[in-house]
């Protein structure tokens, strides 16, 4: 059997996600490995209750609203994850983004998978078969500029990018096996970005505080530039967050964080 590493980058934890995340649709001929590589253990109590204190500003009415209640609604913890045949590598919280790829990649061999679906666990999956459709080639996909448009010889997929940028925001990437090899561990990403959040276990309520990370996709997007290699990397949807898929969250949660936190 052909493998696909599953690489979570975890830290919110929010149980409705992983519960989602069993019931993907493995492509026939692949088996699943899943991983979660942990910037903050899953059972510190301020993993549950900052999100608890999140959803008490929250109206469960709205759709965004319902999203969050029923991911946050119940508490996740190391050892439901250890039954779902989960491995936790525990990491540092040093960078964010793409660093969560370069630190698994530090423990395993990218070339025993054909694929490797990263993604940040504050993300809503709407369709279980994000990946049989990925591997089958039956995705809707969009050139970086907006243009819907498939090309077989894709190396990354991405979910989405913001209004008027090209670069992908950083909490999924598809990824083929011939992409590191070409890319390497992306470690580089990380070159000249100073903000080290170690043994930090909180969650900034500004979307401002964490945006150096946000280097880690521009520095990868300038490395598809200068080799002309934009006909490689495709997106999901050419909607800010939202895709047939899934929608990806702003600091955790689906409700905009202006709702919720500081803007």
């Amino acid at each position: 059997m052909k493998k696909i590493a599953i690489l979570i980058g975890g830290w919110h934890y929010p149980k409705g996600f992983y519960d989602q995340l069993e019931n993907l649709k493995c492509p026939d001929g692949f088996e699943f490995d899943t991983f979660v590589v942990s910037h903050r253990d899953v059972d510190l109590p301020i993993v549950y209750q900052e999100k608890q204190d999140a959803l008490n500003k929250i109206d469960k009415d709205t759709v965004y609203g319902d999203m969050d209640y029923e991911l946050y609604g119940q508490r996740l913890t190391k050892d439901y994850l250890l039954s779902k045949n989960i491995t936790i590598i525990d990491a540092e919280n040093k960078y964010g983004d793409y660093y969560f790829i370069t630190q698994w990649l530090d423990k395993y061999d990218y070339n025993d998978y054909e694929y490797v679906c990263f993604l940040h666990d504050d993300t809503y999956l709407r369709n279980e078969f994000l990946i049989d459709d990925i591997v089958n080639g039956t995705c809707m996909t969009y050139h970086v500029e907006g243009e819907e448009v498939w090309n077989p010889n894709w190396l990354m997929l991405f979910n989405s990018n913001a209004p008027g940028s090209i670069t992908p925001r950083g909490s999924f990437a598809f990824l083929k096996k011939e992409f590191f090899k070409e890319f390497g561990n992306l470690e580089y990403a990380v070159d000249g970005i100073s903000l080290d959040r170690t043994d930090e276990v909180d969650t900034p309520t500004n979307s401002r505080v964490l945006k150096e990370w946000n280097n880690t996709t521009r520095s990868l997007m300038r490395q598809f530039i200068d080799r002309g290699m934009l006909d490689r990397i495709f997106k999901l949807s050419d909607e800010y967050r939202i895709s047939y898929y899934m929608i990806e969250a702003e600091r955790g949660l689906m409700t905009p964080i202006g709702v919720w936190g500081e803007g």
